[in-house]
């Protein structure tokens, strides 16, 4: 026999009261003792039912949901209307979505440049470069004392070369020649991400529709940062 669930909810059938939880059946019979977990006969012959539960409909329109139906099963199952927006609620409901996608494309722009982009050193070894605005600002600094260093202008301490920490929070040595090819890779995959994310906020704020909203990726750029 099967048990009603302290989550189920419930419906008084005669009075169409709903959505009712156990706790409120509780309340309305103060005088009656029930199990934990009362089975679904014992709340039927209180004239309750259990509201069993459907997939909400999804699209561009308005979803309620309105007083459980009895199915040819004789069991009563939760129920949607839908409608169409009004002019100012479909214009409401873009406002809303154009925010929660850019907070989206915020997100994702802060994941993938506190990663970076994959890089393939000297050492034979796959690792990330990140790309937030304290890391451009040291790889640029990075690349003059490497062009410094190429030129003759500038003799590092000890004549050694330069050292690179990853997103790994591992040291990778490196010559001036080496560090002015990661720079350029870095500059590249800088300008590859940071397009893609403002095309995304260009479309977002541009959306006069629900259908000219993109669909945020996953990932920003696939590849991107795969090791």
């Amino acid at each position: 026999m099967e048990d009603v669930k302290v989550n189920d909810r419930l419906i008084h059938v005669e009075s169409g009261t709903w959505p009712l939880s156990l706790r409120n059946v509780r309340d309305r019979h103060p005088n009656i003792s029930f199990p934990e977990e009362p089975s679904v006969e014992d709340m039927r012959s209180l004239g309750y039912e259990v509201i069993h539960p459907t997939t909400k409909p999804s699209g561009d329109f308005i979803v309620m949901e309105t007083i459980p139906v009895q199915g040819e099963d004789d069991l009563y199952y939760q129920t949607w209307e839908t409608r169409a927006y009004d002019p100012s609620e479909y214009q409401n409901e873009l406002e809303v979505r154009r925010r929660t996608a850019y907070d989206q494309v915020v997100a994702l722009e802060v994941r993938t440049f506190e990663k970076g982009f994959k890089y393939s050193f000297p050492n034979g070894t796959q690792q990330h470069v990140q790309l937030r605005v304290g890391d451009l600002a040291r790889i640029t600094g990075l690349r003059v004392a490497a062009d410094a260093v190429i030129d003759g202008t500038l003799t590092l301490p000890g004549g050694g070369g330069f050292i690179f920490r990853t997103f790994e929070d591992n040291n990778v040595p490196m010559t001036a020649e080496e560090m002015v090819a990661l720079t350029n890779g870095a500059l590249i995959a800088y300008t590859q991400a940071v397009q893609v994310v403002w095309s995304l906020k260009d479309q977002i704020a541009s959306a006069e529709l629900f259908a000219d909203l993109p669909e945020i990726p996953v990932v920003l750029i696939e590849g991107f940062q795969d090791v």
